[in-house]
């Protein structure tokens, strides 16, 4: 039985390197593995630069490096990316779809409505603003309507690349 990745986020906190592999085997089913999801984000990445100038500037060798770091992983949609409070353990980068920040209002009849305050399409980095201390999540973000594909990097591997 697969986790949602909610429940992967909540059990992380105890048991993060043991989990943290499992949910990931999990969010990368469908996905091409090794060298052809290393080539997908490479590619994804050098089409990104033309329009995020986060990568602007990035010699082909140092999108391969980023590439090679990084886990090509499908979110479905709604599907919670990141979660208030939890530990934060990694970054991302949406590749495809598109992801979002929002804060539901009830409704009548126990329903709620969803108001979507921020957006993050291909290109967009979430995750972030912990990227380099340890600290927890300050909003939820969740895969947009149609899901998203995201380049993954762990925390750890963060620091395998700048060290």
């Amino acid at each position: 039985m697969a986790l949602t990745l909610t429940e992967w986020w909540v059990l992380t906190a105890g048991a993060e390197s043991l989990m943290a592999q499992l949910r990931l085997a999990t969010w990368r089913e469908g996905l091409p593995g090794g060298s052809t999801a290393t080539q997908h984000i490479v590619d994804a990445l050098t089409s990104l630069q033309r329009m995020r100038f986060e990568f602007f500037g990035l010699s082909a060798p140092e999108l391969a490096t980023v590439g090679s770091r990084c886990l090509l992983v499908r979110a479905k949609p709604y599907e919670a990316l990141l979660v208030k409070g939890e530990l934060a353990s990694f970054v991302g980068i949406v590749l495809e779809g598109s992801a979002d920040t929002a804060v539901y209002q009830a409704v009548k009849d126990g329903n709620y409505k969803r108001h979507v305050l921020s957006e993050y399409h291909p290109g967009s980095i979430v995750g972030a603003a912990t990227a380099f201390h340890v600290g927890v999540r300050a909003a939820n973000v969740s895969a947009g309507k149609e899901g998203c594909v995201l380049a993954v990097l762990l925390h750890e591997q963060l620091e395998v690349s700048l060290g």
